[in-house]
């Protein structure tokens, strides 16, 4: 999808008004510039720090009113991009919705499984369009090398390897520190990403083996090694505290892709993979991405916006698949096993490191 953010798309759009719900850092650095970016302006700015909403208000320009409780002024906006702590994705969102507001909600849709079915049902019951904030989804290498594979040309997928981590943001509030707000750690928001991803690539999941260094808080590196009911197998990695490559390498019969996970590079082999038009795009035809969010923010916002002027789906609904998402996160949990951390087991060179006991 190519076209100028100079003025919206559909003019339609400006009917929409639109509230941003949490004016934390994700807001700052994306939906607030994407709106600006699509010639738009947020109706209104809700968040707890009043002067962190007022703020942003300013910086988002035009008459955006600033407030602490979106509740008090639901007459105000017709749409809104919640972008809070995980833990009140599902109260925030099934109150808009039940107040028939459409909704672009962050991801993860929610902490837990029975609490992303709740969204589910409400939005089911709901006039409100839900999209789920999953970007990746508007990559366009990542478009492509899913079309790639669901028409055959990479042959049968046999094996894949996805290294994220350490891309450095700032954080607004402690939440992400905190489990019962946040739900957990690299798994919880990079993880949620890149499973995801897996998913719509590749296709469900039948086990999994998972590890993370958790001491009693939120896991900062975690590893899992993934059997899909396609028979293909493969080892995901991720870091809040190590810079890890950032690319999925997914290797078929056909030859192998390796996919830039924050923009829109590839790599083939053999190369000729990148010749082969898949979803009306040829790989090797993508062009660079910005090192912006605004531009793939944008993407998102206009996918949601145009769902909802024309009552048409939007590109990452939110449905069931978040709901066996939530429950694959959850399942990691609660079958956790002890990440093997080298620096963190006392040895002596071509020794076993002694162990008092009790005599």
């Amino acid at each position: 999808m190519t076209w100028s953010f100079r003025r919206p798309r559909d003019a339609r759009w400006r009917d929409v008004r639109i509230a941003v719900i949490g004016c934390g850092t994700i807001a700052e650095a994306g939906h607030v510039p994407a709106l600006k970016a699509l010639r738009l302006a947020p109706a209104v700015l809700a968040d707890r720090d009043g002067a962190r909403a007022r703020a942003l208000a300013a910086e988002a320009g035009g008459r955006a009113l600033a407030v602490e409780d979106y509740r008090d002024h639901l007459d105000a906006f017709d749409a809104a991009i919640v972008a809070l702590p995980h833990h009140l994705h599902a109260p925030v969102t099934t109150d808009l919705l039940r107040h028939g507001k459409h909704v672009l909600l962050e991801k993860p849709m929610a902490v837990t499984p029975e609490e992303c079915e709740q969204i589910v049902e409400a939005a089911r019951a709901s006039q409100g369009v839900l999209a789920i904030g999953m970007i990746r989804h508007f990559w366009q290498n990542a478009q492509w090398v899913r079309d790639l594979i669901r028409q055959g040309s990479l042959g049968e997928v046999q094996s894949f390897d996805i290294r994220d981590g350490a891309r450095a943001i700032s954080i607004a509030s402690e939440f992400a520190l905190r489990p019962e707000m946040s739900g957990g750690g690299v798994l919880m928001n990079l993880g949620v990403h890149v499973l995801d991803e897996i998913l719509w690539w590749l296709g469900p999941v039948e086990s999994f083996e998972y590890r993370d260094d958790s001491y009693g808080g939120n896991e900062v590196n975690a590893e899992l090694d993934l059997r899909l009911v396609s028979g293909a197998r493969g080892t995901v990695e991720l870091s809040f505290n190590r810079q890890l490559r950032g690319t999925a390498i997914i290797t078929g019969t056909q030859g192998e892709l390796e996919v830039e996970l924050y923009g829109h590079g590839l790599k083939a082999t053999p190369d000729s993979l990148l010749d082969i038009q898949a979803g009306g795009r040829v790989g090797r035809e993508i062009p660079p991405s910005s090192t912006e969010l605004a531009p793939i923010f944008a993407r998102e916002l206009a996918d949601w916006l145009d769902a909802i002027v024309t009552g048409g789906m939007p590109r990452v609904p939110g449905d069931e698949h978040h709901v066996t998402l939530a429950r694959l996160v959850q399942d990691c949990y609660a079958n956790r096993r002890e990440l093997e951390l080298p620096w963190m087991r006392p040895a002596l060179a071509g020794t076993q490191a002694e162990v008092p006991h009790a005599v």
